[in-house]
């Protein structure tokens, strides 16, 4: 005798962790346990991937996800009768906190008051995004997030963004922005004065509360219009020259600067007055002036003086000659002559018993020091 055991019930699959459409994590596993008195098998699939285990029990490991989100795992279990029971639960992957960023700006940039400001959040299951300056209190974002700016004080402040989704994990984006209401200071340091034939250069010292981004000089054309040239920073002063073609009597320059949020301040205009090319300085003196050689001037009197005595000198030795000549060659009715010196007046003398002849006419004249005297 013997006895059939009919088997007509299926397995019954229960999720044990977590519950369904709970959110899990990379670290997580999802325990199920299949019951019958039969079992035979157990199957699932997930993210493409199907395993099968003769256990009743299972755990499945969520390592390897492809990234967060919902996704569903399809689960059937099958007993030695051929019975089987499917399931499919559903689960939220949150593997990362909010991703929040402030676009086209960085922290410790220069803005407008009023600047407008999108804000991006990327996460899979976002909830609530918020914003405040300086902890003065959160202000919720709807979608578009933007944060209008018009009601923050100028100077430094602190602009934080947070976003929050269910599983409870916060991301955030903190800013430290100079909002910037303040134009460049602008001082033409050049003066007004240009010579003709000559570059004129142009010095301009520009200063601001955060940053000086642009310097322009505009100087006017003959026909009445302005051209415009970026100035260079040389130093402590921003620098242009303007080539002598460029130049002409009362022409009109002047200076604008900006920061780099757009404030911008101008110089005032400057007329600037032609001048004659100034004489070349020649060393000599100048009527009521001194030369550019007066530390000279002593040594170039003495060498007058010197050059002086040394004529007088040759001319008394060539007239003492002269007068020890033999009577025979004075020529007849010739007068004697007196010789001037220079320091006293004398008689000249003779070392002959003849006395010297005069000069005939045409002699060349003689530098006795600053004088010239003619011999007749």
């Amino acid at each position: 005798m013997f006895s059939v055991w009919v088997d007509s019930s299926p397995p019954v699959i229960t999720l044990v962790s977590p519950s369904e459409g709970a959110f899990v994590s990379p670290t997580d596993s999802i325990i199920l346990q299949v019951e019958d008195a039969c079992f035979a098998s157990v199957e699932w699939s997930l993210w493409g991937e199907t395993r099968t285990s003769i256990y009743s029990d299972v755990s499945i490991s969520l390592l390897g996800s492809p990234g967060d989100g919902y996704f569903s795992v399809p689960v059937t279990a099958t007993d030695l009768a051929g019975n089987s029971a499917s399931s499919v639960f559903v689960f939220a992957l949150d593997s990362s906190k909010p991703e929040v960023s402030v676009l086209g700006i960085d922290s410790g940039d220069a803005l407008l008051p009023g600047t407008i400001l999108e804000v991006l959040v990327e996460d899979a299951f976002l909830s609530t995004v918020e914003w405040t300056w300086d902890a003065a209190g959160y202000s919720t974002l709807s979608s578009p997030y933007a944060i209008d700016t018009s009601d923050i004080v100028a100077g430094w402040q602190l602009i934080q963004v947070k976003a929050y989704d269910p599983s409870g994990k916060v991301g955030w984006a903190n800013l430290s922005v100079y909002f910037d209401i303040n134009a460049p200071s602008v001082s033409v340091q050049s003066g007004s004065s240009i010579t003709s034939g000559e570059p004129f250069v142009v010095s301009v010292l520009v200063t601001d509360d955060y940053c000086v981004d642009l310097v322009e000089l505009s100087y006017e054309l003959v026909d009445g219009t302005f051209a415009t040239v970026p100035m260079a920073l040389e130093g402590m002063f921003y620098m242009y020259s303007l080539s002598p073609d460029l130049l002409w009597d009362n022409m009109t320059i002047c200076v604008t600067a900006s920061d780099t949020v757009g404030n911008t301040a101008q110089s005032a205009s400057l007329v600037l007055d032609l001048m004659e090319s100034p004489p070349a300085d020649d060393g000599e003196e100048d009527d009521g002036g001194v030369g550019a050689n007066e530390s000279s001037m002593p040594w170039m009197y003495l060498g007058a003086a010197a050059a002086a005595g040394a004529s007088l000198l040759i001319l008394v030795l060539y007239l003492r000659r002269r007068a020890g000549d033999e009577p025979g060659t004075r020529p007849r009715g010739a007068a004697p002559v007196k010789v001037q010196s220079s320091a006293h007046s004398h008689p000249a003398r003779s070392t002959g018993t003849v006395p010297k002849p005069s000069a005939g006419p045409g002699s060349p004249r003689v530098t006795r020091g600053l004088e010239f005297v003619e011999k007749r």
